[in-house]
């Protein structure tokens, strides 16, 4: 891999890594669904309300998670030359398509369940 390579593939790893450690959004939604309440870091650094508040820092927190799940697949595609390479990409599609859908979740339910 040439500098540049290397300099976006950890970019893209920080984007999606940093969000997910902090404030656990793919993680805590899988655990959601299979009713297994883990505590995460964002209790204890901004508080449970901190993004019912704050919708903006919500969206922005998403987006750039989505933004680094999708550089680490473009990556994948153009650089990766092992044999793991279409089970990679793979399992980032669907990571990259559950963080897309919870992006939407949030967005049209951003104002509460309303018909």
């Amino acid at each position: 891999m040439i500098k540049g390579q290397n300099v976006w593939l950890w970019v893209s790893l920080g984007m999606f890594l940093v969000p997910e450690i902090l404030f656990s959004f793919l993680l805590s939604s899988v655990l959601f669904l299979f009713r297994i309440n883990v505590p995460y870091l964002i209790g204890k650094l901004v508080g449970e309300q901190f993004f019912i508040d704050n919708q903006s820092y919500l969206f922005l927190a998403l987006i750039i998670e989505i933004l680094g799940i999708l550089g680490l697949l473009i990556f994948n595609i153009k650089f990766n030359r092992s044999r793991f390479k279409s089970l990679l990409s793979f399992s980032l599609f669907i990571l990259l398509a559950f963080a897309i859908l919870i992006f939407y979740t949030v967005y049209y339910m951003r104002n509460g369940i309303g018909f």
